[in-house]
């Protein structure tokens, strides 16, 4: 069960049985200072965040982020968070860098570190929570990000992305064919589903100047491969030298039916038999009705004494069930159908080799014009990065962004993290773990410490474990037997007494913890009548 799932998921990272009536520890806030000079941006949204995060002015975008605490799950206290407030918006948001990002040249990175953190704090019913990398030189050198929309280039897209049952965390680069000039969309297949739950979650991107590329979620690998491999990216990066000529096509007398029905074959009698024929023994019953109505007029009923045939009209008894179509049967009759004995199956002509047989129509090949060598190389020709945008829209409200990192160091994402979505995560996922907890049904104490002694013998010893399960079983059976199988028939009464009754009755001068009962209740007990 997914619950259970989710259970366990949050029982690794927050430790199974911890969940005692003490409240959940909570850390206060505190800034992460230790990133190193490899970071390019780096964003918590605390002080004045939005005098270098710039709004979308465009038309349609009138989605505006907002820094809030955490709406729900607080995991770290005083921590604020880039939040979409309302559905059915548009949101722009943009930041740019300091200096473009070179994959080629003197100034190439050596490799490329996207990391953001996300909190579902109403989950996703359909919406996209990615990040996109704007390509520089496709966009005015002035391009601050007030003109960003659907159409601004990017370089690389990447994160979570569900609507309905669709759930994908993508990856996406743009390359532009050297030889046609055109940019072609690049997207990562078998792609991990987004984390639903409150938590909030860290997304990873690592992409490599060997053309690798790696995925991580809250720091675990999900996915990896190659920029250059036809199994990671659709369509890939490697075009075909050759491709099918979009002009030809299959002639119209082109046989491509590799066996026919042999013309020389003899149809069988019982090819034309039906599966089910009319029984031959079966005969209309006798004083069946072909036109008889279901309903007739009620033959008992008489017009009451009251009726006034000049002010209410026309007597008419009511109808009732047809008294012969219940006893013989009235309406169309057919002789009921029984499997026909000649009936062998659908009948299929053997077949013969087609003599005009051509084999499998395939279309002229032709040089492919977009076709512009071997590829060694993908990272190198990754457009340079002007900056970093939210370009979303959403159905789900409280959509929640934090520590949003671009580097060109792993170890500075190891670094945000451990510091800065580890505290958060940890407490959310005990506050998660212990709401799943409540939810579970649960044994009494001495019933759970039964149970886990019974398996402890079972593991340790699984013919006695087999042995005591049985005799638990089979104990209560026998013990009812013998009580009923008692010559004496016990009578008992039922009597109904108030709680107060209840109370009195309760004080034996027994220790015992009385079960709980609904207030102002009336109760019902049962004693033996002797």
């Amino acid at each position: 069960m997914e619950g259970d799932d989710q259970l366990d998921e949050f029982d690794e990272a927050a430790g199974a049985g911890s969940a005692g009536a003490e409240e959940v520890p909570i850390d206060d806030y505190k800034p992460i200072t230790s990133l190193s000079s490899s970071v390019i941006i780096y964003e918590s949204f605390d002080g004045e965040w939005d005098d270098h995060w710039i709004h979308s002015a465009t038309d349609g975008y009138e989605g505006k982020f907002k820094v809030l605490e955490a709406l729900h799950l607080e995991g770290v206290r005083g921590d604020v968070q880039l939040t979409m407030p309302e559905l059915a918006k548009r949101y722009g948001l943009f930041q740019r860098f300091g200096a473009p990002v070179e994959f080629s040249g003197e100034a190439a990175v050596p490799a490329l570190v996207v990391q953001y953190e996300v909190q579902l704090q109403e989950g996703l019913s359909c919406g996209g929570a990615y990040v996109k990398l704007i390509s520089a030189g496709e966009v005015a050198d002035e391009f601050d990000g007030t003109e960003l929309d659907g159409e601004t280039p990017y370089s690389i897209m990447f994160g979570p992305d569900k609507c309905g049952t669709e759930s994908k965390v993508h990856f996406i680069f743009r390359h532009k064919n050297p030889k046609t000039g055109v940019w072609e969309e690049k997207h990562m297949t078998d792609r991990p589903l987004v984390r639903v739950d409150e938590a909030t979650h860290a997304y990873t991107l690592v992409v490599r100047s060997d053309n690798s590329f790696e995925l991580l979620i809250d720091g675990e690998s999900v996915r990896s491969g190659s920029l250059l491999s036809s199994d990671d990216f659709d369509p890939p990066m490697q075009l075909p030298e050759v491709i099918d000529d979009p002009t030809d096509s299959k002639p119209a007398d082109w046989v491509d039916a590799e066996t026919i029905d042999d013309p020389e074959a003899e149809r069988p009698a019982w090819a034309d038999a039906e599966p089910f024929i009319a029984d031959p023994d079966d005969v209309k019953p006798d004083g069946w009705l072909d036109d008889g109505p279901e309903m007739v007029p009620d033959p008992e009923a008489e017009m009451p004494a009251d009726w006034d045939e000049e002010e209410d009209g026309e007597w008419v008894a009511p109808l009732v069930p047809n008294p012969v179509c219940d006893e013989v049967g009235c309406g169309h009759w057919a002789p009921r159908q029984i499997s026909n004995p000649e009936y062998q199956g659908k009948y299929t002509p053997p077949q013969i080799p087609n003599p005009a047989y051509k084999g499998p129509w395939k279309a002229r090949q032709i040089p492919n014009p977009a076709y512009y060598g071997v590829v060694s190389d993908a990272f190198t020709e990754l457009a340079p990065i002007h900056g970093l945008a939210f370009e979303l829209w959403t159905m789900s409200p409280g959509i929640a962004f934090d520590n949003v990192l671009v580097s060109t160091s792993e170890a500075d994402a190891a670094t945000a993290r451990s510091l800065g979505w580890r505290p958060k995560y940890d407490r959310h996922a005990e506050l998660i773990r212990r709401e799943l907890e409540k939810r579970k049904p649960k044994f009494t104490d001495q019933a759970s410490d039964a149970m886990n002694y019974l398996l402890t013998i079972g593991l340790a010893n699984p013919l006695l474990g087999l042995a005591v399960a049985l005799g638990i079983v089979l104990l209560p059976l026998l013990l009812c037997c013998l009580c009923c199988a008692g010559s004496e028939t016990q009578e008992y009464v039922v009597e109904e007494y108030s709680d107060d009754e209840a109370d009195d009755d309760d004080d034996d001068g027994s220790d015992a913890e009385p079960l709980p009962k609904a207030s102002g209740s009336v109760s019902r007990r049962a004693r033996r009548k002797d």
